[in-house]
């Protein structure tokens, strides 16, 4: 093997780009409003856990869900314990600790910075890669990807600017969801597993008349609740906990609302204009699949949007993934309109994205 190609175990050189994109980015949010995020989202999680105990088994953490939040275990520990100064640490720098995984797309942050030969080179060829795609389809000045300094972001910088891991994905995705919407005065997107949040900021940043709520599981949710807020202090954000009064009156007034998976059951029926689920439904229990695809069809009103792994046989920590294509949906409710290769991947990847309508 030549100099020029290292074996897989060797360090080797990032680009300028990269090393650019790497750089130390801190958030400028005085110190008062940041603290004023952080009680806010370590109520909702201490409310959250509160109320989780009681709730049926479909909505307690299980497949591989359950080994990812074992790994972080103490930073949710610290939130249960009031320990503000920890979980503000770990809030600011969440793309960059052990909290990071959850923005990763093709290598994670440490990855990268101890130049591990495979992940350095897969990183810069498939950002650059959905970069390309997402120009050639979208036209857009790529100003349109910036995101702001939260969370210490770190990405590859492109034509001069900073593209952070899955901005493509998420500002197609957001303009999608967008396109399918327009026309409806003022349409509830709902979200089940939005991780942190960032197709969630497209969305609300780009159609401000969007009403968006998030379900997940609370360990998830409260990096949601928190890189919305800090993202987005112009927008009425409600958290679980902060509001006794019916979801869907919450919702009327609120921009964005952030809810534990075990709220699903509180949506209105046939209230909520598109469903989405990118990534994450394969991965759970067939019950907790089934339970929430239950209660995705009684609310929804026109659209499902989903995008998974849709091939047999993958397993992964232990758990064989539910392919897309063998969930249990009522087809004689849903249509499907389209079920295509994922954007980005192609038509070497495992995901698929379903684009279902009610009849």
């Amino acid at each position: 093997m030549s100099a020029a190609q290292p074996l897989a175990n060797q360090p080797m050189y990032p680009s300028a780009e990269l090393i650019h994109g790497l750089q130390p980015r801190p958030d400028k949010i005085s110190a008062a409003r940041h603290d004023e995020i952080v009680r806010r989202v370590m109520e909702c999680y201490r409310a959250c856990k509160a109320d989780q105990p009681r709730v049926p088994a479909a909505y307690q953490p299980g497949g591989e869900w359950a080994d990812y939040l074992a790994e972080r275990q103490g930073v949710y520990d610290g939130m249960l314990a009031g320990d503000s100064q920890m979980v503000s640490e770990k809030l600011r720098c969440f793309w960059r600790n052990e909290l990071g995984p959850i923005v990763k797309e093709y290598a994670k942050f440490e990855q990268l910075t101890t130049r591990e030969a495979p992940y350095l080179e897969r990183f810069e060829t498939n950002v650059r890669r959905n970069f390309a795609i997402w120009r050639s389809i979208h036209e857009h000045d790529a100003r349109v990807l910036d995101v702001p300094e939260v969370g210490n972001p770190w990405g590859l910088m492109i034509d001069g600017r900073l593209v952070v891991p899955k901005a493509t994905r998420y500002h197609a995705l957001s303009s999608q969801i967008g396109e399918l919407c327009r026309g409806t005065g003022r349409p509830l997107v709902a979200e089940i597993g939005a991780g942190y949040g960032g197709q969630a900021y497209f969305l609300l940043r780009d159609y401000p008349g969007t009403t968006y709520v998030d379900f997940d599981l609370p360990e998830t949710l409260m990096l949601a609740a928190y890189y919305l807020m800090a993202t987005l202090p112009d927008r009425e954000i409600v958290l679980y906990g902060e509001s006794q009064r019916p979801l869907d009156e919450v919702l009327t007034g609120a921009d964005a609302v952030l809810m534990p998976n075990f709220a699903l059951p509180k949506l209105a029926d046939r209230s909520v204009d598109l469903f989405l689920n990118t990534f994450s439904f394969s991965e759970m229990p067939m019950g907790t699949l089934s339970e929430y695809l239950a209660q995705v069809q009684r609310s929804l009103k026109r659209f499902l949007l989903l995008n998974n792994m849709d091939r047999t046989g993958v397993v992964n920590r232990g758990f064989e993934r539910i392919p897309a294509s063998r969930y249990p949906l009522d087809h004689s409710r849903l249509r499907c309109i389209y079920r295509k290769f994922d954007l980005f991947h192609g038509h070497q990847g495992d995901y698929r994205e379903f684009l279902y309508e009610v009849i």
